[in-house]
């Protein structure tokens, strides 16, 4: 699991755009130029990422877009890939043999139309009005996330109605229909969230080179490790 900066300098972006496809480069393409630069950034990220585990350049990794819009690498490698992004920060997480989703949410202040929108559940909504005004901004950010990050591992998105996913706020893991969820340390005003098909995908060697901690599960948030596309930096082994 990485945390990549996705405000690239020009040289770069060029080599991060180097190592997508045609396709991948085109779909970047959609949107400003500050939002083209930050999809090329993430998505080189994510080929960068999966190269490690696979043993390829990133250009070579067989990465495609599923019919949900989700990423994948085809082929018989059982892995599993995901990523999110909030402005200028991205996260990645690679996953061998366990299906993984990552989230990164903006904080936003509280605004009682929240209730209104129709992703909470009864429960969430009653948990959310319990705690005091000025701490539920953050704890609605980290619901969404979680909700957020299952959907992505399931991979239907919001197809299937957010209010059947119910992760709650804290940042402890918690297991939510078979999934475990975690929180991520992430930059201030942004929460994160990630959640992996099976518990033990939490521990070393699910999560992919040198990952973050021997224990399958922590008390206390996991820490995404940088993860530098800039050449004249070089990249985090």
């Amino acid at each position: 699991m990485w945390q990549v900066a996705l405000d690239l300098p020009d040289d770069a972006l060029v080599a991060a755009s180097a190592v997508l496809s045609a396709t991948e480069r085109a779909r970047a393409d959609r949107g400003t130029e500050s939002v083209r630069r930050r999809r090329i950034a993430l998505r080189a990220a994510l080929r960068t990422a999966a190269a490690r585990e696979l043993g390829c350049s990133p250009a070579e990794v067989p990465l495609r877009t599923g019919e949900s819009g989700r990423p994948e690498v085809a082929g018989p490698a059982e892995l599993d890939v995901t990523c999110s992004s909030s402005g200028a920060v991205g996260l990645v997480a690679v996953g061998r043999g366990v299906r993984v989703g990552i989230d990164l949410e903006r904080v936003t202040p509280w605004a009682p139309e929240v209730l209104a929108e129709g992703w909470l559940s009864d429960a969430e909504v009653a948990a959310l009005l319990a705690l005091p005004a000025r701490a539920r901004g953050i704890a609605a950010a980290r619901v969404w996330a979680g909700k957020e990050a299952v959907l992505k591992a399931v991979g239907c998105g919001l197809t299937v109605a957010p209010t059947l996913v119910e992760p709650g706020f804290a940042t402890t893991p918690v297991q939510v229909a078979g999934w475990t969820v975690a929180g991520l340390a992430t930059p201030p005003g942004t929460v994160g969230r990630i959640a992996c098909s099976r518990p033990r995908a939490l521990g070393p060697r699910a999560l992919g080179p040198r990952a973050l901690s021997p224990r399958p599960l922590r008390p206390r948030p996991l820490v995404p490790r940088p993860l530098d596309l800039d050449p004249a930096g070089g990249s985090t082994p």
